[in-house]
């Protein structure tokens, strides 16, 4: 399995990749640019990890324009964000992300999210 994770915090990277290390390859961008550019390339991730909060273009409006290419709408996404509030989860969830997991993320959850949004049991 790969996962694409978009953040722009590079201490992020560091740790999901220690916590995902055993569900797959993690593919790092830093940017919603960057992820754009990576599904461009033909690279399609079976899941992907997006922080909201970035600078240019934020996760949300990254994920609307993944939502528009039909080669990528399908990718299911999880949110990673520093914003717990219901509001946003909320918002995250109606655009059709499959988690929203606030942070600092726990391994536990970040885990169970991203075996739940790909069906993976392992353990």
């Amino acid at each position: 399995m790969t996962i694409l994770l978009v953040d722009d915090e590079n201490i992020n990277h560091i740790i999901a990749k220690r916590i995902l290390r055993e569900e797959g390859a993690l593919q790092s961008v830093f940017s919603g640019e960057d992820a754009l550019q990576y599904l461009g390339e033909g690279q399609l991730p079976d899941l992907i990890l997006m922080d909201i909060i970035m600078p240019g273009m934020n996760g949300l409006e990254t994920y609307r324009a993944i939502k528009e290419e039909a080669a990528w709408k399908d990718i299911p996404l999880i949110f990673l964000t520093a914003r717990d509030d219901k509001e946003t989860e909320a918002e995250c969830l109606a655009e059709g992300a499959k988690g929203f997991v606030p942070k600092p993320f726990s391994p536990e959850e970040l885990l169970g999210m991203v075996r739940q949004a790909t069906g993976s049991t392992a353990d």
